[in-house]
């Protein structure tokens, strides 16, 4: 049993069933190695274990590949594109697009650190780019400029086929992961730039 925020995370063996041998698998161009044996997921150091609440979206992606491709999507769409999910989306569940916001100023800023994590280039905005966290996973962020009248403001946008793929709180859980190391990089970058 794992606690992250107050809340239980039970992992059970069935998490791992159909997993007959150990995999590796990347989270936004970091490699990560599963023991099947001892039931855990290690980064690049192996002194490095993954934190549990992170386990069903790694390894529900790995089932799932063969559903996945690593051509870009038709069609992005935003939290409220389906109405079950808007309310998940809201409270303690927000995209923490917040956590984006207060590391960039400008779309300057803002392109020199997405180009840390994706080549893609989006055409939205003053400046977007599209992320695949996983593969065949795609995330897009646009991102506009603020002037005297409204703030900069950030769009999360995903891929339609992740709302029939996993469920609600895996898009969370992966969402508010790029975020959080995206604003990590974005501290760091901040400090040497």
């Amino acid at each position: 049993m794992f606690f992250y925020m107050n809340q239980e995370f039970p992992l059970s063996d069935k998490l791992w069933e159909g997993i007959d041998s150990d995999f590796e698998t990347y989270f936004l161009k970091e490699l990560y190695y599963t023991d099947i044996k001892r039931k855990l997921i290690f980064g690049r150091n192996f002194n490095i274990v993954i934190p549990k609440i992170f386990y069903p979206i790694l390894i529900n992606h790995h089932k799932k590949l063969i559903d996945l491709t690593s051509s870009l999507p038709e069609e992005f769409v935003g939290v409220n594109f389906r109405k079950d999910w808007g309310h998940f989306f809201s409270g303690t569940h927000s995209l923490r697009e917040d956590m984006v916001l207060s590391s960039v100023t400008n779309s300057i800023e803002f392109k020199s650190i997405f180009n840390k994590f994706s080549d893609l280039e989006g055409e939205c905005g003053d400046a977007s780019y599209i992320i695949e966290p996983l593969k065949g996973v795609f995330v897009k962020y646009i991102y506009w400029n603020g002037d005297e009248d409204f703030p900069h403001s950030l769009k999360i946008l995903f891929d339609k086929k992740l709302t029939t793929i996993f469920k609600q709180d895996m898009v969370w859980g992966i969402l508010v992961e790029i975020n959080s190391r995206i604003k990590n990089y974005a501290n760091y970058f901040n400090i040497f730039h």
